[in-house]
C-alpha cells in the first residue's frame, strides 16, 4: 500500500511540475512584442535614441541600452527630451547619473522654473514625466504638430509603437518613427497617429494610418481612466483592415483604466495559477517526506 501511494504521489508531482512550467512558459510568450529597431533590456523594447518608459535606460545610436544610473541620463537631450530618468529623479549632468530630486516637479508653478529643473510643463502643470499625458493635451494645431513634450513618442498609447503583431499567418509592424501627434482639422483636436503595414511586402507598401483621440483623466492613487476613439485610413490591401488587425494594432474605440504615476514592477510569466501549482507541489513534497519519516520510525521500533 505504501509503495502504491509513493508511486501515485510521484506521478502527481511530475504532472504538476510539467504543467506548471508549461503554463509559465506559455504566459511568458503571450503578448510578446519585438522592436523593429532599438535595444532590448529585461525583455523590454526601447526604440533607437529613446528613453525607456520607466526612465532606467537610454538606447543610444550604437544600439546599447545605457543605464541612467551609470552615465546614461544626459543622453536624452539628443532626442529632444530634457533628461532620461525615473520618476522622482533628476539627471546630474556632471556624472550622467540620475539622482533623487531635492524638490518635486509639482512644486514649480511656472513654465520657466519647471523646465529649468528638467521637468515637463504639460497642460499648465509641472510634471515629472510626460507618460501620463496624451497628444490631446495640445489644444492648438501648432503645439500639436511641434509636440515639444514628445507625447507622440512617449505619451499614453505609444506602447504599441516599434512593435509587431501577428494575425493568422501574416505579421504586421508599427514603425517607431511613424508615431507622432497630428491635428484633426474636422474636430480641432490633437490625436496620436501611427502606420500599420505588413512586415514583408513586394512592390508598393500597403498600410493604414491609425488616428486615436485619447482623452485621459487625472492620475489618482496610481489609476487613470482613458477614453480612446480610433479611426483609420488605408491604401491597397489594407484599405479595409479586419477587426482582428485593428485589434492587434490597438486601433479600436474603448474605455479602460491604466496604471499611472510611478511604475509598478510585475514579474513576467508567473500567474496566480502558476503560484498555486508551485504551492501544491511543495505541500505534496513535504507530505511525502513526513510520510517517509513515519514509515521509517515504525520500521525501527
Amino acid at each position: 500500500m505504501s509503495s502504491l501511494l509513493m508511486k501515485v504521489t510521484k506521478l502527481i508531482l511530475i504532472f504538476l511540475v510539467v504543467f506548471s512550467f508549461t503554463n509559465i512558459t506559455a504566459q511568458s510568450n503571450i503578448f510578446q512584442e519585438f522592436s523593429v529597431a532599438g535595444c532590448t533590456i529585461n525583455e523590454v523594447q526601447i526604440a533607437l535614441n529613446s528613453c525607456s518608459k520607466d526612465g532606467n535606460y537610454f538606447c543610444n545610436n550604437n544600439l546599447q541600452a545605457v543605464s541612467t544610473s551609470n552615465g546614461g541620463c544626459n543622453l536624452g537631450s539628443s532626442s529632444g527630451q530634457t533628461q532620461c530618468c525615473p520618476a522622482g529623479k533628476i539627471c546630474n549632468k556632471q556624472n550622467g547619473n540620475c539622482e533623487l530630486r531635492t524638490k518635486p516637479c509639482e512644486s514649480f508653478s511656472d513654465k520657466d522654473s519647471c523646465e529649468a529643473n528638467s521637468c515637463y510643463f504639460v497642460d499648465n502643470a509641472c510634471s515629472d514625466r510626460p507618460t501620463d499625458y496624451s497628444c490631446n493635451t495640445y489644444k492648438t494645431q501648432i503645439s500639436c504638430n511641434d509636440d515639444i513634450q514628445n507625447l507622440g513618442s512617449t505619451g499614453i498609447g505609444t506602447e504599441i509603437c516599434g512593435s509587431y503583431f501577428a494575425v493568422s499567418t501574416e505579421n504586421f509592424v508599427i514603425p517607431q518613427n511613424s508615431c507622432k501627434c497630428g491635428w484633426n482639422q474636422a474636430s480641432s483636436q490633437c490625436e496620436l497617429k501611427y502606420d500599420v503595414s505588413k512586415d514583408i511586402y513586394f512592390g508598393n507598401r500597403d498600410y493604414f494610418t491609425c488616428s486615436k483621440l485619447i482623452e485621459n483623466g487625472p492620475c489618482i492613487d496610481g489609476s487613470q481612466t482613458i477614453e480612446q476613439t480610433s479611426r483609420f485610413l488605408g491604401i491597397g490591401s489594407l484599405s479595409n483592415p479586419t477587426t482582428y488587425i485593428l485589434s492587434g494594432a490597438s486601433c479600436t474605440s474603448e474605455s479602460y483604466t491604466r496604471v499611472c504615476g510611478k511604475p509598478i514592477i510585475k514579474l513576467p510569466g508567473f500567474s496566480k495559477l502558476s503560484f498555486a501549482l508551485v504551492m501544491i507541489i511543495l505541500a505534496l513534497f513535504y507530505a511525502t517526506q513526513v510520510y517517509k519519516k513515519k514509515i521509517y520510525v515504525l520500521k525501527t521500533k
